[in-house]
């Protein structure tokens, strides 16, 4: 089992067991609040590949871009066919594969096109490589948007998301929004 598989089974587990946070804090050391490794190198076919966590974070945007601008091209460049994901639209079941996300992208595609685009950002975004093949980023998702009536709207998520390192790209493979 990879190390990244590894971290998928130990995110599922906390969320079926729905830990409290003092539990939580029970199992992680303390020295490891913010991310120590800025460089990763990874192997790829040929060469020598390195992320840092500043390529994590941009891929992560680029996702949530992908996301805020309805553009499932660039969300299925970037998020792997075996994704799995915790999410309030789920109602709490485990959901796999990119079908369920792809319904959301195709049904917008129905709807008017908005006057304003939603903004997505991440507010401070932490990083923690397991191993050298996977990163776990867990951050606050903040969205903007306007309402009906022209009024701003800001609604926030706690969301954790893991990339893990195929072929030489990162690639988005699981996620939990609560």
């Amino acid at each position: 089992m990879t190390s990244c598989a590894v971290a998928r089974v130990l995110i599922a587990l906390i969320t079926i067991l729905s830990f409290s946070t003092a539990s939580i804090r029970a199992f992680t050391p303390e020295v490891q609040h913010k991310s120590s490794r800025k460089d990763n190198f990874l192997r790829s076919d040929k060469m020598l590949k390195m992320f840092t966590d500043k390529q994590v974070i941009e891929a992560n945007q680029s996702l949530l871009d992908s996301i805020s601008s309805n553009s499932y091209e660039i969300y299925d460049k970037l998020v792997a066919d075996d994704l799995t994901a915790f999410e309030a639209q789920s109602r709490g079941v485990l959901v796999e594969g990119k079908r369920f996300h792809k319904y959301y992208f195709d049904f917008v595609k129905t709807l008017p096109e908005p006057k304003f685009k939603t903004n997505i950002t991440m507010s401070n975004p932490h990083i923690r490589w397991v191993g050298k093949v996977c990163a776990i980023i867990s951050y606050t998702r903040v969205n903007q948007r306007l309402d009906a009536d022209s009024r701003p709207v800001t609604t926030t998520a706690s969301e954790t998301r893991i990339w893990e390192v195929r072929d030489g790209k990162l690639v988005h493979v699981h996620f939990h929004r609560s």
